[in-house]
């Protein structure tokens, strides 16, 4: 296991013991909890812009994530700078066109990744996590962590299934690389529709996604949505024309979930933000009671556009 990935791991895994000691109280409710662990993320992204300020070469990606009036922006914005080889945010030397390592599947470990899986097998997803989201910085949460829960799958398979188990773990390594590939080739596409397509025609077309994939939300809240996975999509298309820019269906339920005016309004949308990857996909998907008016598409689309966004989103929207 890289001891760069690993030394981000501990870190994170320092982060959050160190919440969880202040935070998880006896007696205290789940709403206090939740503020108690929002309280020292800020605090450590406070602790990073406090770095930034001192004259050491900080780079302009980083000092415009630490000058944003609203913390919760700020924070943000910080997660998707690009880390350093020890798993920190870097304070110095980030260029704004900074481009993501090429697709590829986890490296090979230096080690038996079986042992690893028995012994440590918790370790090992979260590691996992963070190398997808080291090589795709601009994606959507959910996707690497799908990622990981597939390849740890595959794992299982070949440690506990199969007799040979390097020959299981090459073929493995052989699909997973082609199933990224298969994505990449997918994200360039749909950075090519976004740029063939006029700005409002193609915030109406993920308009149409939104709105199908909740229709609890009020057309306010699904504009604001759409509004974000569109802009997220092209500066992610202009800077990393080669890069990692694909937004799928889970995309649009990561950005719900980071919005907490609309989980405030939505209680059972608010539960399923709780997962990730597959699991809060399904769940976002099955929450269909109306707090506010339903999104009229009518109102906004004619009904040719209507029928030509339903039935004719592109193939990087299905997943």
């Amino acid at each position: 296991m890289p001891n760069a990935s690993m030394h981000h791991v501990v870190n994170l895994t320092d982060i959050s013991l160190r919440a969880a000691k202040r935070c998880c109280v006896a007696g205290a409710t789940e709403a206090a909890e939740g503020a108690c662990f929002d309280a020292e993320l800020h605090l450590h992204f406070d602790q990073i812009c406090v770095r930034a300020s001192e004259p050491s070469g900080t780079s302009a990606a980083l000092l415009h994530c630490c000058t944003l009036d609203q913390v919760e922006a700020r924070d943000r914005c910080l997660a998707g700078l690009p880390r350093s080889h020890d798993g920190d945010l870097e304070v110095a030397g980030v260029g704004a066109g900074s481009k993501p390592p090429p697709p590829q599947a986890p490296p090979e470990f230096k080690g038996d990744i079986c042992k690893e899986h028995a012994e440590e097998n918790a370790r090992l997803y979260d590691w996992l996590v963070w190398e997808f989201s080291l090589r795709y910085p601009l994606t959507s949460l959910s996707l690497p962590v799908m990622l990981a829960g597939g390849y740890i799958t595959g794992v299982t398979t070949c440690c506990l299934v199969e007799q040979e188990h390097t020959a299981c773990l090459a073929a493995l390594d052989e699909e997973f690389k082609n199933k990224v590939a298969h994505k990449i080739f997918k994200a360039k596409k749909q950075c090519q529709l976004l740029k063939s397509m006029e700005k409002h025609d193609f915030q109406d077309m993920i308009l149409v996604v939104v709105s199908q994939q909740s229709p609890s939300l009020s057309v306010d809240e699904s504009k604001r949505i759409a509004l974000r996975v569109e802009n997220s999509t092209r500066n992610c298309c202009l800077k990393h024309a080669d890069g990692f820019c694909l937004y799928t269906k889970s995309a649009i339920h990561d950005e719900i979930c980071l919005d907490k005016g609309i989980l405030s309004h939505h209680p059972r949308l608010a539960q399923c933000c709780r997962s990730l990857g597959s699991p809060r996909l399904r769940c976002s998907q099955g929450v269909t009671e109306k707090f506010h008016s339903i999104l009229d598409t009518s109102s906004l689309l004619s009904l040719e556009e209507q029928c030509r966004f339903s039935h004719d989103q592109p193939e990087e929207m299905h997943d």
